[in-house]
């Protein structure tokens, strides 16, 4: 305990003498209004069937939904080839879900103009993410 009495005051004594200010001073400040505010217009789902595929090549997840969504009887024999790959299957913990946007939407889109819809092998997907990192891409026995 004395060890970091003398740590804490050594660190205090030492950014008073580099002339740093505080943060008064500096007029640093933080935003503390929510950058996004979820819109009173949503439509809440009752979470189903949600089945993706990733495009490994653009870094993209679409998501079964649209005009024309792949029935959940044909997924299992549903095939994709490169540079798509079936997601892993979602283990949900909640109730109830909505999709706000797609990633690369404008900022200013309202209701369904902010989901961007894709047709893949004759069924209609929305784009859910751009991942920026992947560890793992699944294999058929993983």
């Amino acid at each position: 305990m004395k060890e970091h009495k003398i740590i804490t005051a050594f660190i205090f004594l030492f950014l008073c003498s580099c002339g740093l200010q505080s943060v008064e001073e500096s007029g640093l400040r933080y935003v503390t209004k929510p950058a996004f505010e979820i819109p009173t217009h949503i439509e809440w789902k009752k979470i189903g069937f949600a089945k993706e595929i990733v495009n490994i090549k653009e870094k993209t997840v679409v998501l079964s939904g649209g005009n024309n969504p792949i029935p959940l009887n044909e997924w299992e024999s549903f095939k994709v080839s490169m540079p798509w790959k079936k997601n892993i299957d979602r283990n949900l913990l909640f109730t109830k879900t909505a999709l706000l946007r797609s990633p690369n939407a404008d900022l200013d889109c309202e209701g369904k103009a902010c989901l961007t819809e894709r047709e893949i092998k004759g069924y209609t997907w929305i784009e859910l993410a751009d991942p920026i990192a992947i560890d793992f891409i699944p294999k058929e026995t993983d």
